[in-house]
């Protein structure tokens, strides 16, 4: 529509941009927010303006964007901040102070739009320093669907306006008088019915308008967005119109020069089509159109619901044209959705393990490629069929992975190609995982064929699918961890040399995880950095995001929290800035694994990634990527009291495969249903849990855990038939130099407190006393049993009522029996 409506009172507010040193405009799609501030910049000179816009299928370089217009109003001021690199917690403060002392004299208008794709990439100090600002001729405006924790910045800060959803609604005085604007005069009813189906949202209010200016006539009741848009918009078009929407439904945005490739001989007619429908954005200057994100998912609907052969061919000629664009994943994408499985396989198929395509997971993706593939067309691509059934393995389909493994031995049999089957023989060791010895096996075979590194298994594809921890992965039978080691380091020197040093210092990672849980955390520091070394000469991410893991976890264990500090700097400086990774899911989820186990450790998971708090019964999306930080979803449980249902995800976890579940896993969800079992006051239930943790800990000393709920386990310690079995382990998990303050801080198990260590101070004559209470007998009873008098029984008795801090005979024969 040519003429836009904004109330006084928007007016108003919107003029706070011209005051304001960060303006914060969030509200859902559809709600008028980049039409808004563009409407107050409206009498801005253009060179005032600088407008940054965000796109899910482009790297994120607001950053860059952002520092070379710093640059561009005070030289020193952006050198300094190129200098620093990569913004992280360590220099970030730094990047602060240079905005906190940048004075700008002339206006200038800095917006980032769809700022809800990049918001986790803009350090919150460097917000809060824009937000701090004395105020002057900078105004910096981020335009969001959601702020999410970034709301924090404006909540106490007078320098900040915030415009919300509610800000940009049109009541129906709005309504009305927009209408007038427009040379329409509406009845009271016409006014009711607009706002009733639409509730002042702007985009849709504008689709009335937009219908009674053209036709005229009623106003028809509507559900939702997609309705209005058939009806007032899609529904008039032709078909030809129509079939040259649909083939730029796939595009986030459109650039001038891309329309001969997508709708060849027709660019002219689409290049005017762009220009008057409805929700679409077009910048003039880049000569780029961007659709509004409601009229993008509209058009995909559309799209699905076309003619088969026509959806192949738009998906086809999109997926050529971000080839072309060197965008792999939206490549892939398109493909997958054109069903050719050639042009798919001609794709570099790296770098895309946990990749959403749509809402397929690449491991269905790969499920579905491999399972409708002919023969000839796998052995014309034998490497990006092997890729594939690596995703199967690491989205864990074992039994996919399987069949579709000796598939592929039988194609590349038939090639004879020694090369390609040394290939097939590294990707066959998964196979054996996690048997060593059987892994190596297929290494020594594969090394005996190949001539060249290998292709498959390169730094764009983390060792052992991203996993920064190489003791859960391969630590698998108790009193043989050290052995495990040295296992481990035979078959990685082979490894190691098939694959230009791709697992690079994951046995130095092993062997600092294995010092740790023994206690020893100078040693194990020492391996861990290590492993940091190794891993950054060969870049590999999963041992340097495994090592900064460890040392974080050493540091908590020590209450060390300067050791912490530089840990998380070091995942920040080093794990997070492979280049290679930048904007991929692997990348993600290996940084909030780390980062979530940390958290939870901290006993913090709910400042964890949304995705690794879910629910912690939901055991069907697990990845060996994710698992580490999935399960701190039962730290969340257990810190809002919901043992209950902690117990039931965690016996549940326990019966999942065996390659998920390792003895390091098994080992801590022992303690934990150990600890749940006590707080819901079943002892006799927890002490079965905290038997086999204690089994299948002393065996390596694996005493860390144990140790940090040593407080609370210790009521159990005291068992009879506890310390029989285990005394020795228990004297040593007591004697163990640890200082983990954050689960008693944090009094998880608040109620087991009752039950104090000072057990351990009874005499022994009233230890004799408490177990023939536990045993059922009366006073008078062991009164004759011990040759002493049933006042003296009940002397002993108050006395180890108020040692233990029991208040009835109940509660110590549970206690003891």
């Amino acid at each position: 529509m040519g003429k836009l409506y904004f109330s006084e009172e928007m007016s108003q507010k919107l003029s706070k941009i011209y005051s304001r040193g960060l303006v914060m405009v969030e509200a859902p799609a559809g709600y008028g927010k980049t039409t808004a501030v563009r409407w107050a910049m409206r009498d801005v000179p253009s060179e005032q303006i600088h407008w940054f816009t965000a796109v899910t299928c482009l790297q994120d370089t607001s950053l860059d964007w952002f520092i070379r217009q710093i640059g561009q109003l005070d030289q020193d001021a952006g050198a300094a901040l190129r200098q620093l690199g990569f913004l992280n917690r360590s220099n970030v403060s730094i990047a602060a102070d240079i905005l906190a002392n940048l004075e700008v004299s002339e206006p200038c208008y800095l917006i980032v739009d769809n700022f809800q794709f990049i918001g986790d990439n803009w350090p919150l100090p460097l917000l809060q320093a824009l937000a701090d600002r004395r105020r002057d001729e900078l105004h910096v405006i981020l335009i969001s669907q959601n702020f999410g924790k970034l709301r924090a910045v404006f909540e106490n800060t007078t320098n900040v306006y915030r415009f919300s959803s509610r800000d940009l609604l049109l009541n129906r005085k709005n309504i009305a008088e927009y209408g007038q604007q427009l040379g329409l005069n509406l009845s009271r009813q016409q006014t009711e019915t607009i706002y009733r189906n639409t509730e002042g949202w702007a985009a849709a209010v504008s689709l009335y308008f937009e219908h009674l200016c053209q036709d005229g006539g009623g106003l028809p009741e509507f559900q939702d967005m997609d309705a209005l848009l058939h009806e007032f918009f899609w529904g008039k078009l032709s078909r030809e119109e129509q079939d040259m929407l649909l083939r730029v439904a796939v595009f986030d945005y459109i650039r001038e020069e891309q329309l001969p490739e997508i709708a060849p001989g027709q660019e002219a007619a689409l290049s005017g089509l762009l220009v008057r429908i409805p929700l679409m954005h077009h910048d003039q200057r880049e000569r780029i159109s961007y659709p509004h994100e409601l009229l993008r998912h509209f058009l995909l609907r559309m799209l699905n619901t076309a003619p088969g052969d026509f959806r192949s061919q738009v998906y086809e000629s999109a997926g050529e044209i971000y080839r072309r664009a060197d965008n792999n994943k939206k490549a892939v994408e398109c493909f997958f959705r054109a069903g050719n499985d050639e042009k798919l396989f001609s794709c570099e198929l790296t770098g895309l393990l946990n990749e959403k395509f749509g809402d397929t997971s690449y491991t269905a993706l790969a499920q579905t490629v491999l399972k409708r593939c002919p023969a000839g067309l796998l052995a014309a691509w034998p490497l990006s069929m092997l890729r594939l059934c690596v995703t199967l393995f690491a989205g864990t389909d074992f039994d996919g992975f399987a069949a579709e493994l000796e598939r592929a031995h039988d194609i590349i049999a038939e090639n004879g190609d020694p090369q390609l089957m040394g290939e097939w023989h590294i990707v066959a060791a998964f196979r054996e995982f996690p048997n060593i010895a059987g892994m190596k096996a297929h290494y020594l075979a594969a090394e005996s064929l190949m001539t060249e590194p290998s292709r498959i298994f390169t730094p764009r594809e983390p060792y052992m699918f991203g996993t920064p921890s190489m003791w859960y992965l391969f630590y698998r039978k108790p009193g043989w961890m050290m052995e495990t080691a040295e296992e481990l380091r035979d078959m990685l020197e082979v490894y190691n040399r098939l694959t230009n040093h791709h697992g690079a210092g994951a046995y130095e990672l092993y062997l600092g995880e294995a010092l740790s849980v023994q206690g020893k955390f100078d040693e194990s520091d020492i391996y861990a950095h290590k492993a940091a070394m190794l891993s950054e000469r060969w870049q590999n991410a999963s041992v340097t995001y495994g090592a900064a893991l460890l040392l974080g976890i050493n540091a908590i264990y020590q209450s060390d929290m300067i050791s912490l500090q530089k840990a998380i700097e070091y995942l920040e400086n080093k794990a997070l800035a492979y280049p290679f990774l930048q904007h991929t899911a692997i990348n993600t989820q290996m940084a909030e694994t780390v980062r979530g186990y940390l958290l939870g450790l901290m006993m913090e998971p709910d400042r964890s990634a949304e995705w690794a708090r879910g629910p912690a019964d939901m055991l069907n999306d697990l990845t060996f990527t994710n698992f580490m930080a999935k399960t701190n979803r039962i730290t969340d449980l257990i810190l809002r009291k919901e043992y209950k249902r902690a117990i039931a995800s965690v016996e549940a976890s326990l019966s999942l495969d065996s390659r998920l579940i390792s003895l390091s896993t098994r080992n801590f969800m022992c303690v934990g249903l150990a600890l749940c079992y006590l707080a819901i006051g079943l002892p006799n239930r927890a002490a079965d849990w905290l038997d086999q943790s204690l089994t299948l800990a002393e065996q390596d000393k694996n005493y860390t855990f144990l140790a940090c709920f040593r407080k609370y386990l210790s009521i159990l310690f005291l068992l009879p038939s506890m310390k029989k079995k285990h005394g020795k382990a228990i004297q040593e998990i007591k004697a163990l130099e640890i200082h983990y303050t954050k689960a008693e801080e944090s009094r998880i198990f608040f109620m087991l407190e009752k039950y104090p260590e000072q057990m351990g101070q009874l005499t022994e004559r009233e230890r004799e006393v408490a177990q023939l209470v536990a045993a059922g007998l009366r006073n008078k009873e062991i009164a004759e049993k011990l040759f002493i008098s049933e006042e003296t029984v009940k002397s002993h008795i108050r006395s180890i009522f108020n040692k233990t801090n029991i208040d009835r005979r109940s509660r110590l024969v549970e206690l003891l029996k």
